[in-house]
């Protein structure tokens, strides 16, 4: 292929697949900031409400197998517009939801739809660009999964407040439609067999068990986002009742997580010369120190700092660790990003029940201890259980 069409598609497929995760990912974290709204609109509790987000999570994880194991059979970028056209329907039926029994339905749905994007963007990466942009793409589309946890909770908060929580739905509904029609003019990517039945799909999917560097892949993909959502969780509670600060002042300090973000892009390159196993575990450890520094923060300013650090660790670590899985799945790399995705988003369920369970009883500060105590089996898992050379 000529180098000026790979550069080409190398810069549209970047764009487009970095915004989609920005977006479709922000559905994960605008509970953040509007369950206090629903726990009070609906007169529930605390534990009842958080289920909006803990169902989203589950059925997101469940649909990522489904929709990775279809994409190794079906042409990926079909997969990503048709997914983008449902999730629009799903989205409108969420902010327009009466009742909280019916937003936590429509939320489970719209989990699985938008489970259509990140596995099966992964993998279509390494369908259509060249060798050398594919890091650095996957390494932007990864930090779009991480910006979204910034921006969903602002965008949740300051959609509220100004136009009430239904809006916040409807709006994203309309960039969905946008960002569907963006996908149509990418590079069609190659076509899967159609040979291989979806039942071998699923068979391939299982066998993939065996391979244990694979499996330890994806065990330690767990806390990467229950510690990312804990966090910024336990960061507003901390605020709050701890410093007695606003609203306006978590969002500020929301906001300055995304320079972190930004600066793990440097992870891209980073993989190439150090391998993606020393890249994951510095990133995990390096979010292991930001949040013991968070535990001991007596002031905003070091709690800021040490959430920032947070964002960097964990964000550096998340392309580490879909190297790793694209490289041990090998041909069948759309189902093994699925899996991968599943175990991700059960950690990003977790997280609000680890929260309630653990801050109610123990406080905020022992909350953080736990998360880096978690981070820290996880580095050291990953020492032991992956053995993968820098080279690759």
């Amino acid at each position: 292929m000529d180098h000026a069409v790979e550069r080409s598609d190398f810069v549209r497929v970047m764009i487009v697949l970095g915004l989609c995760s920005i977006c479709i990912l922000m559905l994960v974290y605008l509970p953040i900031s509007l369950i206090p709204v629903w726990q009070t609109q609906f007169h529930v509790t605390t534990s009842v409400a958080d289920w909006t987000s803990s169902a989203y999570g589950f059925a997101y994880a469940i649909g990522n197998v489904f929709w990775g194991m279809l994409s190794d059979r079906i042409r990926r970028v079909k997969i990503l517009y048709i997914g983008l056209f449902l999730l629009t329907l799903m989205t409108v039926l969420v902010g327009l939801s009466p009742s909280l029994p019916l937003l936590i339905l429509f939320r489970v749905f719209e989990g699985i739809v938008a489970a259509s994007f990140p596995a099966v963007a992964i993998a279509y990466i390494g369908d259509v660009l060249a060798p050398r942009y594919r890091a650095i793409t996957t390494t932007v589309v990864s930090c779009g999964f991480l910006v979204a946890s910034v921006l969903g909770q602002v965008y949740g908060s300051l959609m509220n407040r100004s136009f009430g929580w239904h809006a916040a739905f409807l709006w994203l509904a309309v960039v969905y439609v946008l960002l569907a029609i963006s996908i149509l003019l990418l590079p069609k990517g190659t076509r899967p067999s159609t040979q291989i039945s979806f039942g071998a799909v699923c068979l391939r999917t299982i066998r993939l068990f065996k391979n244990i560097r694979l499996v330890v892949s994806w065990v330690v993909a767990v806390p990467i986002l229950l510690c990312f959502i804990g966090m910024y969780s336990g960061l507003g509670v901390l605020l709050s009742n701890g410093f007695g600060r606003s609203a306006g002042e978590l969002i500020e300090v929301q906001l300055l997580g995304i320079p972190g973000i930004v600066l793990s892009l440097v992870a891209g390159y980073a993989i190439r010369y150090y391998g993606a196993k020393r890249v994951l575990i510095s990133g995990v450890l390096i979010g292991c120190l930001g949040l013991l520094l968070e535990a001991v923060s007596h002031s905003v300013g070091l709690l800021t700092i040490s959430s920032i650090i947070v964002v960097f660790g964990l964000s550096s670590a998340v392309p580490g660790i879909i190297m790793l899985v694209g490289h041990f799945g090998n041909e069948a790399r759309g189902s093994a990003t699925a899996v991968y995705a599943f175990f991700v988003f059960v950690g990003a369920s977790l997280a609000p029940l680890l929260e309630t369970a653990l801050v109610s009883s123990y406080g905020v500060r022992c909350f953080f201890v736990v998360l880096a105590g978690i981070l820290l089996l996880t580095a050291l898992l990953s020492g032991v259980g992956i053995r993968y050379s820098a080279s690759k």
